[in-house]
């Protein structure tokens, strides 16, 4: 089988030039053959999407976005959502891929989520809006989704350098925000310092807690195009 790295070259997919491959290979590559159910949070152009059906050739992987604005598109009867026309797109592929249109900062939606694709996901990546609403509230709700021995994934955590005032239309650090890598670095170093941010109540908290086996914090890129921090994702195992 290829390699993610050729995987997402061919697809031109950006976590190869943000350096993150390398760790999801460390993580994924054992497994790549037993996972079931996977969930990424952004679609953009579709090639993430495609490459995680070519990387887990036995998944079901599903996509979440509220901005799916292609020009092409092409329409599943089985589901009713329009799904990225992509060339070289086989059928196999067709039939294990989900794309749901929805807001990754709205409780509603993520719940309408759960209803209709179930839960059990081996694997739950955000690599959505990277506002520290969107990031906090997405975990809160969808951290419960992961089967035993699941693994979380946010993408992008430099965005919690204050670099961006805005994101895609949203505000990347609101006004009495607790930062998401602080957030991450408190579950890696087992600190208990942050008991609750303005997205996640002390319950909610308390339960991701619980749940979490390891949390590590792994740096993609040191200098990518302008960004003052270092390109940085986390993983957290849960139980």
């Amino acid at each position: 089988m290829n390699s993610l790295t050729e995987i997402a070259r061919k697809y031109n997919v950006d976590k190869d030039a943000l350096g993150y491959l390398k760790h999801y290979e460390s993580k994924f590559e054992i497994i790549r053959n037993d996972v079931d159910k996977v969930l990424e949070i952004g679609l953009d152009t579709g090639g993430s999407h495609l490459m995680w059906l070519d990387y887990f050739p036995n998944a079901n992987v599903y996509a979440m976005d509220n901005r799916i604005v292609y020009e092409d598109k092409v329409y599943d009867k089985r589901t009713g959502r329009d799904m990225v026309m992509v060339n070289g797109w086989n059928d196999r592929d067709k039939e294990r891929s989900f794309i749901f249109r929805g807001d990754q900062s709205s409780v509603e939606d993520l719940n309408k989520f759960t209803v209709e694709n179930g839960d059990e996901f081996d694997i739950i990546i955000d690599d959505g809006g990277h506002s520290m609403r969107q990031q906090q509230i997405s975990l809160k709700v969808l951290y419960s989704c992961l089967k035993e021995n699941g693994v979380y994934v946010i993408e992008d955590l430099h965005s919690s350098s204050n670099q961006w005032v805005t994101l895609y239309g949203y505000t990347v650090v609101e006004d009495g925000d607790t930062l998401s890598m602080d957030l991450m670095k408190d579950f890696e170093n087992s600190d208990n310092l942050i008991l609750e941010t303005k997205h996640i109540s002390k319950e909610e908290m308390a339960d991701i807690k619980n749940r979490i086996v390891k949390c590590k914090v792994e740096v993609g890129v040191n200098s990518y195009q302008n960004y003052i921090w270092p390109t940085t994702l986390s993983f957290m195992d849960l139980k």
